[in-house]
């Protein structure tokens, strides 16, 4: 369903800001900042996801990521807004998809890997193959097989729950 900002006028973004004052009060930031703050009515079960493409929209019935061995499933705490994030949904790039790269969040789930369970995490947007020159050369960011977080071949963090390879966690 489209984002309806009068619904969500009422949510305040966790730093106190008003919705309408963030950015100009662009008509999607609204759906995405209730997701980034956690604070969708009603968001729970299978999650919240903002899916990009035009119309922007706000989905409830996407289900929860399973985290792939070596990597983690985090729960979004906190998500920001950058230009990149404006510019895909104004056409820049081709995208579709879940929105997001900049964010904060707490590992959920890491199978093999309870160590990493409850940590606060940022992370690396750059997802490597890890097996071609580049990244043997210790290059990942120049892997031309990457994907990255919320921009090109992987959901981003305008979801409730993403994943990423804990190779990327900080």
């Amino acid at each position: 369903m489209p984002v309806d900002v009068n619904a969500l006028r009422h949510w305040r973004f966790r730093l106190g800001r008003r919705f309408d004052d963030l950015l100009g009060g662009l008509l999607f930031l609204p759906g995405l900042l209730v997701l980034a703050s956690g604070l969708l009515a009603g968001g729970g079960g299978q999650g919240s996801t903002l899916v990009g493409s035009h119309p922007l929209t706000l989905r409830q019935d996407v289900p929860v990521p399973q985290p792939e061995p070596g990597e983690a499933l985090i729960q979004v705490r906190l998500a920001g807004i950058c230009s990149t994030d404006l510019e895909l949904l104004r056409g820049y790039y081709p995208f579709t998809g879940v929105p997001g790269h900049e964010f904060v969040g707490q590992v959920v789930e890491a199978p093999g890997q309870a160590n990493w369970k409850g940590k606060r995490v940022v992370g690396s947007i750059n997802i490597a193959c890890g097996h071609c020159p580049t990244c043997l050369a210790n290059l990942p960011s120049h892997c031309e097989q990457r994907t990255t977080l919320g921009i090109r071949g992987r959901h981003g963090a305008f979801a409730e729950f993403f994943t990423l390879p804990l190779r990327n966690l900080h």
